[in-house]
């Protein structure tokens, strides 16, 4: 799947770019089955992401256009080390994950995978994808 993602990606022109991620995230949220696909841009200063992509179902709410991190020290760890954060249950992240566990259950994400993206060997962003209209116990989730 990522293959050929990369390869639509060497074809399109640069002024169909957005379009492109826009159908690119929209053909991994059916075939994953998750309620929302996003990418966020990480701030220069590490603490801040704000939405550049979004692909949501009909019955999703809207996600948050920005998320602010220097209130959520354990995810920023996460994300900053390029660690890829997972969980089926927001309560099922650990203690120290409280303001986190808190955001979550407060925006309705009720499971999460959070992959962290690179270039030149710094994280710029991540991709998350969200379940907020039911819990997701499959293995990739826990």
């Amino acid at each position: 799947m990522l293959s050929a993602l990369s390869a639509r990606f060497v074809l399109v022109s640069p002024d169909r770019v957005d379009a492109q991620i826009a159908q690119e995230l929209e053909m991994i949220r059916g075939l994953l089955d998750v309620d929302r696909v996003q990418v966020f841009e990480l701030s220069e200063d590490g603490l801040r992401m704000t939405a550049s992509y979004c692909s949501a179902g009909k019955e999703t709410p809207p996600p948050s256009p920005e998320i602010d991190l220097a209130g959520m020290p354990w995810a920023w760890g996460r994300i900053v080390a390029c660690e890829t954060v997972h969980f089926a249950d927001p309560h099922d992240l650990p203690a120290a994950a409280e303001a986190e566990k808190a955001y979550l259950t407060s925006h309705g994400i009720r499971s999460g995978i959070v992959i962290p993206f690179t270039a030149s060997g710094a994280v710029h962003g991540v991709l998350t994808l969200a379940m907020v209209n039911q819990y997701c116990y499959a293995p990739c989730w826990q």
